[in-house]
């Protein structure tokens, strides 16, 4: 029996990391095809159903997941094509070659812009952070209320599926949360309280 990585409770489906694996690698294939390589940059929107496109731009090059409920005018600060039904054409020299991620930040300076994070900070912080400190293992289940485009509900994420973490995905996190028993609860403090 495969263990169950991740469920999205919109479609009651339950992936294991084989099919994960195997839906990422038809986007790479994709993403190779079209020429794409460590230099360029490709965004996903942050809707939860982008997570393979996601993990597979990871593999091949920079991924910056841009908020789904952003204006035009706001996705238009940051120089990055986003990968909606199509792919757009690669865009050359974005990114230093060692950037796994870059995140949208409007920072203390009030100006938008991408910060980069490379795979040394990639590695160092989930393994520190979560894998270290947090103690979670691939017996452990995680709900995480943090939206997708945050770096926190990235790096939940990432974690979840390094470890080998079940990762739910769910409609209603607040009222659903309870079905699942997850072993590991991520939010702000106000979702939290509420819970």
């Amino acid at each position: 029996v495969h263990k169950k990585l991740i469920y999205i409770e919109s479609i009651d489906k339950y992936y294991s990391r084989d099919e994960c694996e195997n839906l990422q690698q038809k986007y790479v294939t994709e993403l190779l095809k079209a020429g794409y390589d460590r230099t360029c940059r490709l965004a996903v929107t942050s809707d939860y159903s982008n997570i393979f496109k996601y993990r597979a731009i990871m593999k091949v090059c920079s991924v910056t997941v841009i908020d789904q409920y952003a204006s035009d005018f706001e996705k238009s600060f940051y120089d990055i094509d986003i990968w909606e039904k199509e792919l757009p054409k690669p865009r050359y020299n974005q990114c230093q070659e060692d950037e796994v991620i870059s995140y949208c930040s409007s920072g203390s300076t009030n100006q938008h812009k991408l910060i980069p994070w490379l795979k040394h900070h990639y590695h160092y912080e989930l393994e520190f952070s979560y894998k270290t400190q947090s103690k979670v293992t691939c017996n452990d289940s995680s709900v995480n209320w943090l939206p997708f485009w945050s770096s926190i509900g990235q790096q939940v994420f990432n974690s979840c599926y390094d470890i080998g973490s079940t990762f739910y995905i769910l409609k209603n996190p607040l009222h659903n949360w309870p079905i699942y028993n997850p072993t590991l609860v991520v939010g702000s403090p106000t979702t939290l309280l509420k819970m």
